[in-house]
């Protein structure tokens, strides 16, 4: 399936539907993220592995606080309130910050030398500068609080 085609199906998902599939990008995102900080943490920490982390552990952070309010609207049958351009924001935000950890994890399992002489430095100023995934993440909370 494309990405036109996932949009397309999107559009036919009920409220509900829609937003346990966002709960279920979160979820997977936060189980990624907790993987990756968990081999960083298991080795000697250079100081933008240290940021790395420190970003990533902000993001789930946020995940977690977004994923509380996604089933809280579940619970209490208000999701049809929920904006949608903020769950649209929410999923392209997870799409773009799950590629960007699963090359962190790519680059863990390979070679973790090389990921302290070429890969960091260049990933932190992406990650953070590019993305802007936290701040992202930031604006949806807010809408959804």
């Amino acid at each position: 399936m494309t990405r036109t085609d996932d949009a397309s199906a999107e559009t036919s998902l009920s409220a509900g539907e829609q937003i346990l599939e966002l709960s279920l990008q979160c979820s997977e995102l936060v189980t990624a993220i907790t993987r990756s900080t968990f081999i960083l943490k298991q080795k000697r920490t250079t100081l933008e592995e240290k940021a790395i982390s420190r970003y990533l552990h902000q993001c789930s952070k946020l995940l977690g606080l977004i994923l509380a309010k996604l089933h809280e609207s579940l619970a209490e049958r208000t999701e049809e309130n929920l904006p949608q351009a903020s769950l649209d924001q929410l999923r392209d935000t997870t799409v773009d910050l799950r590629n960007r950890v699963d090359e962190l994890l790519k680059i863990l399992h390979y070679n973790l030398n090389f990921l302290e002489q070429y890969f960091e430095y260049d990933y932190f100023n992406k990650l953070a500068n590019e993305s802007e995934a936290l701040e992202k993440l930031q604006r949806v909370f807010s809408a959804l609080s």
